[in-house]
């Protein structure tokens, strides 16, 4: 092959590209919606069981996550798994702490983060108000 490699340089370099095996596109995390947590509460009422749900999926094959950055006055249904091209859901709630906080407001940053090669990776911003009593 050599030989001939020196006779058609440029036939033998496209034949040796040809023959490369073809390469998987690195999988990206998408998340939607692209809304941020915001809730808002007051000391004497019930805590709503006010619930944002965000789909995980892979743009092919599949990705591992991690949910970080969650406060503590958030629940999240799980923290880290697998996303295929089938949208997985997580549901972002408010946790019972949230009740005991002190009036004023709170914020926090939830990361979607893509575990195997970072592409995709995005954060949603969580706002908590707790209201004052009204006395």
């Amino acid at each position: 092959m050599l030989a001939a490699c020196k006779a058609g340089l440029v036939a033998c370099f496209a034949a040796s590209v040809m023959q490369q095996p073809a390469r998987a596109q690195a999988s990206v995390l998408q998340v939607s919606p692209t809304t941020d947590v915001s809730v808002e509460i007051s000391k004497e009422s019930k805590v709503n069981a006010q619930s944002f749900h965000y789909a995980l999926s892979a743009s092919n094959g599949s990705v591992r996550f991690l949910i970080s950055g969650i406060p503590k006055w958030l629940n999240a249904s799980f923290t880290s798994g697998t996303a295929t091209t089938q949208p997985l859901t997580v549901t972002i709630t408010l946790s019972d702490s949230a009740k005991t906080l002190a009036p004023g407001s709170y914020e926090g940053q939830i990361v979607f983060i893509n575990a195997m090669n970072s592409q995709g990776t995005q954060a949603r911003r969580a706002t908590l108000v707790v209201a004052p009593d009204k006395h």
